[in-house]
């Protein structure tokens, strides 16, 4: 009754029956998710036991969503892997079926966009919506979200605006899902290389975030407006936007914590300031280690290397491009891709096989942002190209 949530879990997993524990979390989603506090979510799943969890598709859904907001995108799959089965036999009257299993459609979307296969991930955001029902309205954004970027993907940027714009409208003064349609505005005009417009939206994150108290949302605002920033030549604006959700460790994403951090550094360096920039890349990787976001840690080793080489330090560059494997092609909405560091380490080289070496690794990507209309990083690839 008081609102002091961690001290009821407390008291009733000292109980002969922890259920009740789980199903005080499941009727307080709302309240964190609702309000972008996913530092809380993790504390509360960490009090509960993993039987418990494993037995219950609420739990596992937000063990999903803590995962996917925490960037552990394996350990996302693996939540939703083992949540499908139990929907087949679990207890749920036909509501709670259809929202939790549109809210797998949405994560599954995310899934299918970040494998670049653009027509799979429009089929999941389009499922997500028909089964979700206007209560699940952070559910529901972010399913907009992927639709936008997913029809982006496909080669239909009109309809991407379009469908976010009309939704935009629906979602004037809701708070985080006003927030997250932003977001998507955010991203297609980056996608597109629109920065003033980039700019724009993160202007109206920021006074969203302000007066709806949204850590995420703020934290992505300062992000847009410091990319675009920093894409345009404002150095020291963008530094200090950067600067702000660079160090937001609690409350944003993992995308926009460890994109903010990047650009930071490539700020810092090209405002002329190598000590700051390479300061930033150090203690980018050691929280990356820290916190278990192993994932992410490729991306940080890569921008020490993309640092050693605009500050002269060539052989540590392409010391770091023989261990850096690419991979197929992925897509990418932040602000750096790795494998276009290994394309200048493998040019400074100089060597004959290794200018062979990056004039093929670049028409791979050249085809792929092609390939997913991404015309930001497209620009970046021909730049190289030439």
């Amino acid at each position: 009754e008081q609102g002091l949530f961690e001290e009821a879990l407390g008291q009733l997993l000292e109980t002969d029956d922890p259920s009740e524990a789980a199903r005080l979390v499941a009727r307080q989603r709302r309240r964190i998710t609702d309000k972008e506090q996913w530092h809380r979510l993790d504390v509360w799943l960490r009090l509960l036991p993993v039987p418990l969890i494993e037995g219950s598709p609420e739990l596992l859904m937000l063990q999903a969503w803590s995962r996917e907001n925490r960037g552990h995108d394996r350990e996302m799959a693996d939540a939703l892997d083992r949540l499908e089965p139990l929907l087949k036999t679990a207890p749920l009257d036909d509501a709670a079926h259809q929202r939790l299993a549109g809210e797998v459609d949405v994560l599954r979307s995310l899934q299918h966009y970040r494998a670049g296969r653009g027509g799979p991930a429009l089929e999941c955001a389009e499922s997500a919506l028909r089964r979700l029902p206007d209560a699940s309205a952070a559910e529901r954004a972010y399913a907009t979200i992927l639709l936008g970027l997913s029809l982006q993907m496909v080669g239909e940027a009109g309809r991407a605006h379009e469908v976010v714009l009309q939704t935009l409208d629906r979602a004037q003064g809701t708070g985080t899902f006003h927030g997250r349609v932003l977001m998507t505005l955010g991203f297609l005009h980056w996608i597109a290389g629109n920065l003033g417009l980039v700019a724009r939206t993160g202007a109206s994150l920021l006074e969203l975030a302000r007066t709806h108290e949204l850590p995420e949302t703020g934290t992505a605002g300062a992000y847009f407006q410091g990319i675009a920033s920093y894409q345009m030549g404002e150095l020291p604006r963008a530094e200090s936007l950067l600067a702000c959700a660079a160090q937001a460790r609690e409350t944003p994403n993992s995308f926009f914590w460890s994109q903010a951090n990047c650009a930071l550094a490539l700020a810092q360096q090209a405002r002329g300031d190598p000590g700051a920039a390479r300061e930033t890349a150090s203690a980018f990787l050691g929280e990356l280690l820290e916190r278990g976001i192993s994932a992410q840690v490729p991306v940080a080793q890569a921008l020490v290397a993309e640092l050693a080489l605009r500050q002269g330090r060539h052989s540590e560059a392409v010391q770091w491009a023989r261990t850096f494997e690419p991979g197929s092609p992925s897509f990418h909405y932040g602000v750096y891709v790795p494998e276009l560091t290994l394309a200048r380490a493998l040019l400074a080289e100089g060597a004959s096989q290794s200018r062979d070496r990056a004039v093929e690794l670049l028409e791979r990507q050249d085809g792929f942002f092609t390939s997913i209309h991404n015309v930001r990083f497209s620009i970046e690839v021909h730049a190289l190209q030439a």
